[in-house]
C-alpha cells in the first residue's frame, strides 16, 4: 500500500494530536515532544536509558515476526556424512538467530542456505521446538540418524585368510577391497561395480569367507545357472561337485532337501515357485545375482525372495544397475539387505522419491534428497566402483550416434504418414497425461481445502485429510478425472509400443545396408549387434546369411546350456564374426570381449539396458578400445527416446549409482555409398584350383557368352552409379540381382 506526502502528513498530525489528548487526560507529567519519529522510539525507557536513533531496535516476540496464522516450514537433510544443510521455506529472522547461534554454522553464498555440523543437530531440534508452532523444520528420518550413529568396522582391518587360496591368489587388488568391504558390513550389503569388474568372483570370496554359515542359495537368472555351477568348480575346488544342485526343474528338488547339499543355484521363476523348499532349507547365505530384478516390490519374486532372506544372515546383492531408471527401485533391495530400516515403503518414498499422495495412493515415480541418498547408500548399503576406478587400462567406451541414410529408409508416402500419426498421437497422449494430472491435481486441492487447518497441521506425517463430506457432484468430479488420468497413462503407453514397432519395420532396410557397409569394412574384426524385436533380428540373421559370415544368435527362446557355448564359439573362433543379440535376453551376464564394435540397431527406454549391453564386450579381458554405434532413424521413435535416456541417466548420477552418460556422443551420417559393391557378397578367399589360370573365373561358372553379358551390364550400371548423383536403388535393373548364377560368377570378380 502507497501513501502520498499530504496523506503521510495528515495522518503525523492526527497522531499527534491523538497523543496530546491522551497526555491531557493523563494524571502523569507528559513528556515533551523531542522527535517526530514513530511512537515506538520513546525517549525514554523503562531503565530510564535515553534513547539513541542508531541503536538496535528492541528484540521482538515471535508474534510480532510471523504474520498471525504463517507457519514457516523448512527441511533438514545431509550433504554430507558429518553436515547436514537447512532449506526453510521463507526468510525468518528469528530461525536466522537460532542459525547464528550455533557454533559450526557456515553460510553458503551460492545455495544462500545455512549447514551445520552434525554435532550441533539436536542443539537446533531443541532450540527450534520454542519456536513451534510459528516455526516447524522436518527433522531428519530416524533410519538416516541409525546409520550415521551405528559403528562401523575398518575395511582394512580385515584378514581375508578364511577365503579359499585358490579364489584368493586369483582377486584383483580392487576386488579385494570391495571383499573387505562386504566382510566389513557383515555379509549384508551390495555389490554395484560396473559391469565386466569381476562381481562374481567378490562374492564367491565373500561367500568361501563365510563357510561356516552355509548352505549358500545363489538366485540368477536362468541363462547364467551353469556359469555359477562352473565357477564354483574352478575356484572353489574343495566344495564337491555332487553337494552342487542347480535347480532346473522339479525332478532336482529331492537333491536340494538333501543334507548334504551345500549349494544351491536356482532362478528366480523356480525361487518363487518351490519357496517353502527353499525356505526350509535354512540358508545361511544368499547370493541374488542381477538383484535389479527385485525392483518392484509387488512382484511375486521380490516378496518371495525378502521373506527367504530375513532367515539368512548373510545376504549378498550383485548388480551393476541397481536401480535402472528411478530412486523407487531400490527400497525393496535396501530392504532385503536390512529389513526394518525403513518403516515403511511411504516413509522412503516421501523423502528420496517426492511421494506425492493421489486418488490411486502415492507416486513414487520421481526424486529427491538424491545427495543424502548417495550418502545412505554409500556408508551402509553398498560399494561401486567404476571401470575407469577400477580398471584404468580399460580404455572408457566411444559412443557415436549414427544417423541412418533417409534414402535407405523404407518410407514411403503411406508410411510416412502413419509414422507421422504416431508420433503426433504419442505427443498428444504425453500432453493430455500431464494435463488430466494437473487438473486431477487442482481438483483435489480445492476438495480438500475444507478439511485441511493450520491449526491441526503436521508435517510430513502422511495423514490424508477428511473428505467423507464430499457432495455427489464432487465425487462424480474426482472419478471422472481419476478416469481420464488413467486412460491417458494407458493411452500413452499403447502408442508408444506402436510407435516403435513401426520404427523398427522402417528402419530394418538401411540398419541391414549399414551391415554390409561394415562387414566390407576388413578393419572391422567382429562385432555385436543388438536389437529388440524378432522382425529386426530376423532381418539381421538373414543379412549376415546372405553375404555368407558366419555368426552367432542368442535371443530369449535360445536354449540355456547352448548358450555357453555360442560365447565360446564367437570368442574363440577366427571365422565367426558377428554375434546377434536380443537387447533383453543377452545384455547380461555373457562375456563377449572378443568384439570392439557395439552395434544398436534398436534404442530402449532404460539406459541402463543399454550399457549393460555395451558391457558386454567392455568388460576385463577387453585389450582395446570399444566403440558402441547407435543406429538413430530421423522421423522414427529414435528422435523420441535418445533424449530421454539421457534424462534418466543424470538422475541415476545424482545417486552415483551410474557413471555413464550419451551427451558425449559424436554424431555421424551413414554413409551413402551410391556403388554397385554394397549390395554384392564380399569376395571370399581364392583357392587357385577353382579358377581358370590366369582369370578370375570359375571352373565351373556358366557359360562364357551370358557372363560376358552380365559383366558388361553390371560394369555399365557401375559406371553410371559413380557418375550420377541422383541414382536411387530403384533405378537398378532388379533382373540383375536375382540372376543367381550371375552372383556366383561376379563374387569372385575383382571390383
Amino acid at each position: 500500500m502507497s501513501c502520498t506526502k499530504e496523506e503521510i502528513e495528515r495522518k503525523r498530525l492526527a497522531a499527534l494530536q491523538r497523543r496530546q489528548n491522551n497526555n491531557k487526560n493523563s494524571p502523569l507529567k507528559p513528556a515533551p515532544l523531542q522527535s517526530t519519529f514513530s511512537p515506538s522510539h520513546s525517549t525514554k525507557t523503562s531503565s530510564n536509558r535515553s534513547y539513541h536513533p542508531y541503536a538496535k531496535p528492541a528484540a521482538t516476540s515471535i508474534e510480532s515476526s510471523v504474520p498471525p496464522g504463517k507457519v514457516v516450514s523448512g527441511t533438514i537433510y545431509l550433504i554430507s556424512e558429518d553436515r547436514f544443510e537447512v532449506n526453510p521455506s521463507e526468510f525468518c529472522a528469528p530461525l536466522i538467530n537460532v542459525f547464528k547461534s550455533l557454533p559450526s554454522k557456515n553460510y553458503d553464498p551460492a545455495s544462500k542456505l545455512w549447514n551445520f555440523s552434525m554435532d550441533d543437530y539436536e542443539s537446533l531440534i531443541s532450540k527450534v521446538s520454542h519456536l513451534a508452532p510459528h516455526i516447524v523444520l522436518g527433522p531428519l528420518p530416524s533410519f538416516v540418524l541409525k546409520v550415521l550413529r551405528e559403528p562401523t568396522v575398518d575395511p582394512n582391518s580385515v584378514d581375508l585368510a578364511p577365503v579359499e587360496a585358490t579364489l584368493r591368489n586369483k582377486l584383483m587388488p580392487f576386488q579385494e577391497e570391495g571383499v573387505r568391504f562386504c566382510i566389513a558390513k557383515r555379509g549384508c550389503c551390495m555389490l554395484a561395480d560396473d559391469m565386466g569388474l569381476g562381481k562374481t568372483f567378490q562374492a564367491l570370496a565373500v561367500a568361501s569367507y563365510y563357510r561356516q554359515n552355509w548352505p549358500l542359495l545363489i538366485v540368477t537368472t536362468s541363462s547364467m545357472r551353469e556359469t555359477w555351477q562352473t565357477k564354483i568348480h574352478e575356484l572353489l575346488p574343495s566344495v564337491p561337485m555332487m553337494s552342487i544342485v542347480c535347480l532346473s526343474s522339479h525332478r532336482d528338488t529331492q537333491a536340494v532337501a538333501d543334507k548334504l547339499t551345500d549349494v544351491v543355484i536356482c532362478s528366480y521363476k523356480l525361487a518363487t515357485t518351490h519357496h517353502q523348499l527353499l525356505k526350509d532349507k535354512k540358508f545361511g547365505v544368499v547370493i541374488i545375482d542381477e538383484s535389479h530384478q527385485l525392483k518392484c516390490r509387488q512382484a511375486a519374486c521380490t516378496r518371495s525372495l525378502s521373506a527367504l532372506c530375513r532367515g539368512a544372515p548373510r545376504r549378498l546383492l550383485l548388480s551393476g544397475t541397481p536401480a535402472l531408471s528411478r530412486p523407487s527401485e531400490l527400497y525393496s533391495q535396501l530392504s532385503v539387505i536390512q529389513p526394518g530400516l525403513f518403516s515403511s515403503y511411504v516413509e522412503y518414498g516421501k523423502r528420496y522419491c517426492a511421494g506425492k499422495l493421489n486418488n490411486f495412493g502415492w507416486d513414487m515415480s520421481g526424486c529427491s534428497n538424491l545427495t543424502e541418498l548417495k550418502i545412505l547408500l554409500s556408508r551402509r548399503f553398498l560399494i561401486r566402483r567404476t571401470k575407469s576406478q577400477a580398471a584404468p587400462a580399460l580404455t572408457p567406451t566411444h559412443r557415436e550416434a549414427v544417423y541412418l541414410d533417409q534414402t535407405l529408409l523404407q518410407f514411403s508416402t503411406q508410411q510416412r504418414q502413419e509414422l507421422s500419426s504416431l508420433a503426433q498421437t504419442y505427443t498428444q497422449t504425453a500432453t493430455d497425461k500431464h494435463a488430466a494430472l494437473l487438473s486431477f491435481f487442482s481438483e483435489s486441492a480445492r476438495v480438500k481445502m475444507p478439511a485441511v487447518s493450520y491449526k491441526d497441521m503436521t508435517i510430513d506425517t502422511g495423514d490424508s485429510a477428511d473428505i467423507s463430506q464430499l457432495s455427489t457432484q464432487q465425487r462424480q468430479e474426482l472419478s471422472s478425472l481419476a478416469q481420464t488420468y488413467t486412460q491417458t497413462t494407458t493411452d500413452k503407453h499403447a502408442a508408444l509400443l506402436s510407435f516403435f514397432s513401426e520404427s523398427a519395420r522402417v528402419k530394418m532396410s538401411a540398419v541391414c545396408k549399414y551391415i554390409r557397409q561394415v562387414l566390407s569394412d576388413e578393419s572391422t574384426a567382429k562385432f555385436l549387434i543388438f536389437a529388440h524385436h524378432k522382425t529386426m533380428i530376423d532381418a539381421l540373421c538373414e543379412t549376415l546369411d546372405e553375404v555368407g559370415t558366419h555368426y552367432i544368435c542368442i535371443v530369449g527362446s535360445t536354449p540355456t546350456n547352448s548358450r555357453a557355448e555360442l560365447v565360446d564359439k564367437f570368442q574363440t573362433s577366427a571365422t565367426c564374426r558377428a554375434a546377434v543379440l536380443s537387447v533383453t535376453a543377452a545384455n547380461a551376464g555373457l562375456t563377449l570381449t572378443a568384439a570392439r564394435l557395439v552395434l544398436f540397431a534398436e534404442l530402449h527406454w532404460n539406459p541402463a539396458i543399454l550399457t549393460q549391453a555395451e558391457s558386454r564386450a567392455h568388460r576385463i579381458g577387453q585389450e582395446g578400445t570399444v566403440c558402441s554405434r547407435y543406429l538413430l532413424a530421423p522421423g522414427t521413435v529414435d528422435d523420441f527416446i535418445w533424449p530421454l535416456l539421457q534424462g534418466k541417466l543424470n538422475v541415476l548420477n545424482e545417486v552415483g549409482l551410474c557413471g555413464e552418460t550419451f551427451e558425449n556422443a559424436t554424431t555421424s551420417l551413414q554413409e551413402s555409398r551410391n556403388n554397385i559393391t554394397q549390395y554384392l557378397s564380399p569376395s571370399s578367399s581364392k583357392n587357385a584350383d577353382d579358377y581358370i589360370p590366369g582369370t578370375n573365373i570359375r571352373k565351373n561358372s556358366i557359360n562364357c557368352d551370358r557372363s560376358k553379358i552380365n559383366y558388361s551390364k553390371a560394369k555399365e550400371n557401375s559406371s553410371n552409379i559413380n557418375n550420377n548423383d541422383s541414382f536411387k536403388e530403384e533405378d537398378i535393373d532388379k533382373s540383375f540381382f536375382e540372376d543367381l548364377e550371375g552372383d556366383e560368377l561376379l563374387a569372385g570378380l575383382d571390383l
